[in-house]
């Protein structure tokens, strides 16, 4: 990566999250987890999946997910995120649950990409620019000079800020969706497969990107990949989901 054009998005980036976090960060603990987990059970209509004893995610750690094919990691990353309630256990950002946080700034704190980029069928720069209409990002208007810079370190041209944004192909998609993230500023990324279109080239830019995050505010990530050459010599550590069957779960 040029270091001239990583140097320049680095500064954009601490800008602005020191704008976005500087109330958060004199009211949260540095010994306080981003996100933790006791006895966490999930599932779908009451049937469970699997199971997370005890997990605890702290600032600027990056932490991989791993597992079998669909023993529910996914599942496991859409309840973390406040998307769907466990079946067992507590679940806390900084010591609330998401009733005691309220879920809308819950979900503004900790932020799912899933791996099927979600994009609106409009332009690449309305789809940057909606999230800063909703309620949680009242305060904060959308800073287009940095999204720019942010497309110039993940090798986006800027001139797709004009496109439809499906009509990308799928790792440019992940990459917009890693940029609009990113914007808003989120205490915690929970990343399903996101280098999973990207070539090798694209791929460390984006960990570099994300290492950078971690390192200048202390954003927390937790990834599933399978992809574990990428991410063995990135992550902090490494933690397993364990399955379990309806059978299990009534014994326990």
């Amino acid at each position: 990566m040029p270091d001239g054009i990583f140097v320049r998005a680095k500064w954009y980036l601490v800008v602005i999250m020191h704008m976005a976090h500087a109330h958060a960060q004199s009211s949260c603990s540095s010994d306080e987890p981003m996100l933790s987990a006791e006895g966490l059970v999930i599932g779908f209509s009451g049937r469970p999946l699997a199971r997370l004893r005890s997990f605890s995610l702290r600032k600027g750690e990056i932490v991989t997910l791993s597992g079998p094919s669909g023993c529910g990691k996914t599942t496991l990353l859409r309840t973390l995120a406040g998307l769907l309630d466990p079946l067992q256990g507590t679940l806390l950002s900084e010591n609330q649950s998401p009733a005691q946080t309220g879920y809308p700034l819950f979900r503004s704190r900790i932020m799912l990409l899933p791996q099927q980029p979600a994009l609106h069928d409009c332009s690449v720069e309305e789809n940057l620019r909606r999230p800063f209409h909703f309620g949680t990002q009242h305060t904060h208007s959308y800073p287009q000079h940095i999204a720019t810079k942010l497309f110039d370190v993940l090798n986006l041209d800027r001139s797709m800020l004009g496109v439809s944004a499906r009509s990308l192909s799928v790792g440019e998609q992940q990459r917009i969706c890693l940029v609009r993230a990113l914007l808003l500023s989120p205490r915690v990324l929970l990343l399903d497969e996101p280098m999973s279109a990207l070539d090798d080239a694209a791929a460390s830019r984006v960990k570099a990107l994300l290492r950078d995050s971690t390192k200048t505010y202390h954003m927390s990530i937790l990834l599933v990949s399978h992809q574990t050459k990428r991410t063995a010599d990135w992550h902090d550590r490494a933690i397993a989901l364990e399955s379990i069957s309806s059978e299990s779960h009534r014994d326990c």
